[in-house]
């Protein structure tokens, strides 16, 4: 033993070689894992979700945020509505705040008022 490590002990553990570990670990790791899928991003298009969001990216599609007036969650309600998609307020608030993340398609210029992102 030199300076308090022992020879060779970075090579193996216990009588195994680092070579039987790997060799066990993946072993181990394709039974546990090699029937499961892939973690992959949530990549659906407008129209295949259904819910408020998809609801807010219809408006966004037909401009209804492009227009000179800004738009407030009264007016956002009011137009799902009319299209046939009736929410509560909380869901279409949650949906309008995500979607005015910084990456998001929404801007958000003050609190309560919406409009689209140039």
């Amino acid at each position: 033993m030199k300076n308090g490590i022992m020879p060779n002990a970075s090579r193996s553990i216990k009588g195994l070689s680092l070579e039987k570990l790997d060799a066990r670990i993946a072993r181990l790791e394709k039974a546990v894992f090699n029937n499961q899928k892939t973690f992959q991003r949530n990549t659906t298009k407008i129209g295949s979700r259904k819910g408020p969001t998809d609801g807010i990216m219809t408006l966004i599609q037909k401009g209804f945020f492009d227009s000179p007036n800004r738009r407030t969650l009264g007016d956002v309600r009011e137009h799902l509505t009319k299209i046939g998609k009736d929410y509560s307020s909380q869901a279409v608030y949650i949906a309008l705040i995500r979607l005015s993340k910084s990456t998001g398609p929404l801007s958000r210029p003050k609190a309560g008022v919406y409009v689209a992102r140039k």
